[in-house]
């Protein structure tokens, strides 16, 4: 018992307390699994009170008014005797900090009172927090830091099963130790030792164990290892190892300069360096916390260590006290190799810096994603002269003449390296590609087994699992010796990850061209594509052509707007293979390929592909038409021909742009681009041709596929058609609304000198516009389903949907003599608010809401100069979803008119919503035309 009032003899002693803390719903429950849960939970709770134990549940005070949910629950984890943890899957996200953030408030709450009173006071919270794995509850749902603590298995909800948890709470042992007897004699007359002086408490965090100089020390002999070891990872030997650390990276002066209390995002493309420069602002910090004893404490994360939340892992490392005190200067290496967990981190890195003014954060990442530019630093490219000096150190040789591919590849302080290591052995690679396969087949058969089939299968591994994981689970214990031996990975205990992210990508990708994963499970939903989509880039960049068109194709047929990303990220991440010098005989197979990426696009864009300004000009499909294309070292031309227009004479699907004779005559279509540089540019040579037939086809395309299906669109033509002709045939100055049928609330205000056409007032107004908004969207869900079926959740609005339309109109009934004739029409603000889950496959019309105010100028400025909390509602839901973080648009609001008085106003609207997301997926380009 933990009270420690007296009590008077023949007096009861008072009932330990307990908070109950549960989570109210697992992730992936119905509403029955959830309600069955709560009824287990408060049974249990029940059982508990009837068995002497003042237990208490949220559940209890679900009435009461006064309550102050926010405090409730920390006050009584901080106030009871015990905290008895109904553990489930959904508990222990919340105290992991993996949560989805809308949801499990109260349950956070209370687990961040519980990790405050461990920093405080270890075993304090040791001896008040219990779990209890009710029944059905598995045992692996605990969090490993949370093994410590005393568990009970409750198999039935009976007091026989919770005798052992009642024992612990009233300190009643099952089994009392026998008293222990006097020492025993010997014949052997030595005095036995004295016993060992006490010892103090356990130290609380790895900082108070040792001392702060030693402390600081091992830091710098930690960071100097992981430099070596990324060293190791590119394939240097240790001598290219130790030539290379006299060329340190330079830390960009935002950085050198930045204020605690303040969040940085360190981000650039493959190999730029981003580690080694955090690195070196991390050695920095250690430098300056050995010599100042008020200076914040560095911690240095990499994203595979973090298992629990941010805050939870920094006050495991150094304390409350350093925490708050001193503070601390945090990196966090590598968002970007685990793209599922980098929006949460981002969230707690915010979170963390406000929390703990006193210090630092700084988040390494490749795609930094949809956040401020004030939180950007670039990582600064080597200048030539440096690039060079490094990789001559490095080879031991002169390294000049590597040819344009090369020479821009080194500005990367990793291709540097790798191309260094290359010249050090024998040479001879044109592309950074060709460098990585051969500095991998060294370090792989470096030790005398060849480790490539091992190798590639862990990185298959480390993707699935988003994580490191232990190689004996894909191939004997002999050779996963070998692997945790191998310079390309890091070893933890027994699990292994890549040391550098990008040979994990390099060997996940020869996975793929070989056919040890298919590309079906790859692209098996957006989510499975978010996790290999750096993977799938560089397929893209590397593979030989035929490989390459290959998956290139699957992806593009499978979701055109994914396969626009990845043809970006290919042409960004530095790898591609260099397309070679054309030759006169080199039109057949590059028109071919040219040919079978454009069947491709056109198939991904399904209805969409009747855009193709060919077929349109030449009344004909794509199987009918021939092409020919010829590049030159600045452009490619690309001429399209119908193959059977002249009568025994049919053409070839590609033929040669020299054949002027044949050709001449024939109808044609013609287009100039800039020349593709890559050998797998072919992909965005055929994306680019595209959007120029898609652009000027596209609305009047979306709408003929709406007109077609019976739908809003339908609905609001026979409408206006109806009403047009009662407009027609009405007497000869009639005045009023006509008596048609409508779809939207006609005016009422009659015509009069001050509203000549009539008007609506401002409350007709606000439901004309709420009813038309409501159509918009329906119809907004109907033709990107007709039109753009393959894009699913790639359409920034599809993707984020379920959604609410916030904002407020701006409208006032009363207008003067001057104004402009016609309907007085009102002004927006709104923004597309997430309210939900997103789902691949169909939304529920239903599901989207519609809250709009009037005249809200407090509104207004939410959107604007006040928008923290619905920008916090947009990344919370890309955190939930990090698989949509590709194709999301920037947080925004829009202010303006909306076209209600259109024609088909609701139409109008959802093709301009359907617009804007082809033009951010790089479909379309321009402003929304004014009348779609």
């Amino acid at each position: 018992m933990t009270s420690t009032q007296s009590n008077r003899p023949g007096e009861q002693p008072p009932s330990p307390t307990a908070l109950v803390s549960w989570a109210h719903s697992n992730p992936d429950w119905n509403q029955d699994q959830s309600a069955a849960w709560q009824e287990q939970v408060k049974e249990f709770a029940d059982l508990l009170r009837a068995q002497g134990v003042a237990a208490d549940l949220d559940l209890f005070h679900l009435s009461e008014t006064s309550i102050d949910w926010t405090r409730w629950g920390p006050g009584k984890a901080r106030s009871s005797d015990f905290v008895i943890v109904a553990m489930s899957e959904a508990w222990a996200q919340r105290w992991l900090g993996q949560n989805a953030p809308t949801v499990g408030a109260g349950a956070v709450a209370e687990a961040d009172m519980l990790k405050g009173i461990f920093g405080r006071d270890q075993s304090e919270f040791q001896r008040k927090t219990l779990i209890a794995l009710l029944p059905g509850v598995r045992s692996d749902v605990v969090p490993e830091d949370l093994y410590r603590l005393n568990r009970f298995r409750v198999a039935e909800l009976t007091r026989e099963g919770v005798e052992d948890l009642l024992r612990a709470v009233f300190e009643a042992p099952r089994h009392v130790a026998a008293p222990v007897g006097p020492r025993p004699t010997f014949d052997s007359a030595a005095p036995s030792a004295p016993p060992a002086a006490a010892t103090g408490p356990a130290a609380a965090t790895a900082f108070d164990a040792i001392d702060s100089p030693e402390y600081f020390h091992r830091l710098l002999a930690m960071s100097e290892e992981r430099i070596r070891h990324r060293r190791r990872g590119a394939g240097l030997t240790e001598t290219q190892v130790a030539s290379s650390l006299a060329f340190g990276p330079r830390v960009p002066h935002e950085l050198q300069v930045l204020d605690r209390g303040l969040l940085r995002i360190l981000h650039g493309p493959l190999g730029s360096g981003k580690s080694e420069v955090a690195e070196q602002w991390h050695r920095a910090a250690i430098e300056r916390a050995a010599e100042d004893p008020e200076a914040a404490v560095p911690v240095w994360i990499a994203i595979d260590e973090l298992a629990t939340g941010l805050e939870s892992h920094v006050l495991a490392e150094v304390g409350l006290p350093v925490l708050g005190e001193r503070g601390v200067d945090v990196v966090v290496d590598g968002l970007d190799e685990r793209a599922d967990r980098a929006a949460a981190v981002m969230r707690q890195a915010g979170e963390f810096v406000k929390k703990w003014p006193q210090s630092r954060l700084l988040l390494t990442t490749r795609s930094p994603g949809l956040v401020d530019d004030e939180l950007l630093v670039a990582v600064p490219l080597l200048p030539p002269g440096q690039a060079s000096a490094l990789m001559t150190r490095v080879a031991e040789r002169d390294v000049s003449g590597l040819g344009a591919q090369l020479e821009s590849a080194v500005e990367r302080p990793l291709f540097a390296l790798l191309v260094a290591q290359h010249m050090a052995a024998d040479g001879g690679a044109t592309g950074i590609h060709e460098v990585i396969a051969r500095v991998v087949d060294d370090v792989v058969s470096r030790e005398g087994y060849n480790l490539f089939a091992e190798l590639r299968a862990l990185a298959v591994a480390t993707i699935r699992t988003g994580g490191a994981v232990d190689p004996a689970t894909i191939t004997s214990a002999d050779v996963a010796a070998r692997i945790r031996r191998s310079p390309l990975v890091v070893t933890t205990g027994r699990s292994c990850s890549f040391a550098l992210a990008t040979f994990e990508q390099w060997f996940a990708a020869q996975a793929v061209l070989d056919g040890v994963i298919g590309v079906d499970e790859v692209l098996a939903s957006i989510d499975s594509f978010g996790r290999w989509r750096y993977v799938l880039a560089i397929v893209a960049a590397t593979a030989d052509p035929a490989r390459a068109d290959a998956v290139l194709a699957a992806v593009v047929r499978w979701n055109p707007g994914a396969a626009g990303w990845l043809v970006d990220e290919m042409s960004a991440g530095g790898l591609s293979r260099m397309l070679p010098d054309s030759g006169a005989g080199d039109w057949q197979v590059l028109g071919q390929r040219f040919r079978s990426a454009m069947h491709a696009w056109l198939d991904g864009l399904g209805p969409l592909a009747d855009c193709f300004g060919p077929s349109r000009m030449f009344g004909v499909g794509f199987d009918d038409i021939a092409v020919a294309v010829t590049l030159d070292s600045q452009r490619a031309y690309v001429s399209w021909f119908p193959r059977f227009q002249v009568p025994g004479d049919p053409l070839p699907e590609v033929v040669e742009n020299s054949a002027s004779g044949r050709l001449s005559g024939r109808p044609t279509v013609q287009s100039m681009v800039p020349a593709p540089t890559a050998v797998n540019g072919i992909w965005e040579l055929s994306r680019r041709l595209l959007i120029s037939d898609l652009t000027e086809y596209f609305p009047r395309r979306a709408a003929e596929i709406a007109l077609a299906h019976n739908g809003v669109a339908s609905e609001e033509a026979r409408i206006y058609r109806a009403a047009a002709r009662a407009y027609d045939e009405a007497p000869p100055g009639f005045t009023g609304n006509l008596d048609v049928e409508r779809l939207y609330p006609a005016a009422d205000i009659a015509p009069s000198q001050s509203h000549p056409f009539g008007g609506y007032t401002t409350a007709a107004m606000h439901r004309y516009a709420v009813t038309v908004i409501d159509a918009a969207m329906r119809c907004y869900l109907e033709i990107s389903a007709w039109a753009t079926p393959n894009f699913d959740r790639s359409l920034p609005l599809r993707g984020m949907m379920p959604v609410e339309f916030f904002g407020t109109m701006f409208y006032e009934s009363d207008r003067g003599l001057f104004d402009y004739p016609g309907l007085e029409t009102a002004g927006f603000s709104w923004m597309f608010r997430p309210i939900g889950t997103g789902t691949s496959g169909e939304v529920d019309p239903d599901a989207n809401r519609i809250s709009l105010t009037i005249n809200d100028d407090a509104r207004s400025d939410e959107m604007t100069s006040e928008k923290t909390r619905l920008y916090t509602a947009f990344t919370d839901y890309i955190e939930s979803h990090p698989e949509y973080e590709p194709f999301a648009r920037p947080f925004t609001s829009t202010h303006g008119r909306i076209g209600l008085f259109h024609r088909t106003p609701a139409t109008q609207i959802a093709l301009g919503w359907l617009w804007q997301d082809m033009k951010a997926l790089g479909f379309v380009t321009g402003p929304t035309p004014p009348d779609l």
